[in-house]
């Protein structure tokens, strides 16, 4: 990662949903709409939840808003496995699904 980036943005989830991109670092939730264009995602204007969070993952939250709302993710080939930030190039990898054991 560049060094403007805040440590704590190596932990953070993003998970997609018809419309809508949920981001977490831990605390806040981050949230914002997106369109896809091919291998391209376009992320749009976006809104954060306000809890009062550690600081490293304020400055990741904060830093992470101002980054994506009106970014492009681009994935190198059809499976969507990493996603780069453009024109920034940190990337998002995909984490495999865990399944929980049935009881």
């Amino acid at each position: 990662m560049g060094d403007n980036v805040p440590p704590a943005v190596a932990s953070t989830n993003l998970i997609f949903a018809p419309k809508i991109l949920t981001v977490t670092v831990g605390c806040n939730t981050l949230s914002f709409g997106y369109v896809v264009d091919g291998s391209a995602v376009h992320v749009r204007s976006g809104s954060m939840t306000q809890v009062n969070c550690l600081a490293d993952q304020l400055d990741a939250e904060a830093w992470l808003f101002e980054t994506l709302v009106n970014a492009t993710l681009v994935s190198a080939d059809d499976t969507g496995a990493v996603l780069t930030l453009q024109p920034s190039g940190l990337q998002f990898r995909r984490s495999p699904v865990v399944s929980s054991p049935s009881a």
